[in-house]
């Protein structure tokens, strides 16, 4: 009983290809993120692993994990976790390391960027520096502004 295993890049696979090796697919592997919503083209009993980096906790960001338990998806979820940072590896096109690079883009969420595109510079400066401390995500929590 042998299995193969292929890696696929968004940046070199076109659509139609794509679509049609998901639909062969039985176990998807993925980094958390915005590209594992094409596990809706899985077919029925296949499973998604979805790989969370260190600092972001599973338990909180778990729209894939709720997509596969939709009615009709009948897919099979699981998560991994990195707990250790040390075993860190960044996208090189956007952060180099987690040491300068990591704080020059924390600077920019706390000061250029605005509420409506995820910014913190409205809060005020204690809840600012504690957000920069966090080694670790906060969960999510949607608030209503009147």
């Amino acid at each position: 009983m042998g299995s193969n295993a292929k890696i696929l890049s968004l940046e070199d696979t076109s659509i139609p290809s794509l679509l049609a090796e998901l639909y062969k697919t039985n176990v998807l592997i993925g980094m958390h993120g915005s590209a594992l919503i094409f596990s809706i083209f899985l077919p029925p009993k296949a499973g998604v692993i979805e790989l969370f980096p260190y600092g972001v906790p599973p338990e909180h960001y778990t729209p894939y994990k709720t997509l596969t338990k939709l009615a009709g998806m009948d897919l099979q979820y699981a998560s991994w976790r990195n707990h250790n940072r040390d075993k860190t590896i960044t996208h090189p096109d956007w952060l180099h390391s987690l040491t300068a690079d990591y704080f020059k883009f924390l600077e920019y969420m706390c000061c250029c960027r605005p509420r409506h595109l995820g910014g913190i510079a409205h809060l005020p400066h204690d809840i600012q520096e504690k957000v920069k401390g966090q080694i670790e995500l906060a969960k999510i929590t949607v608030l209503k502004y009147s």
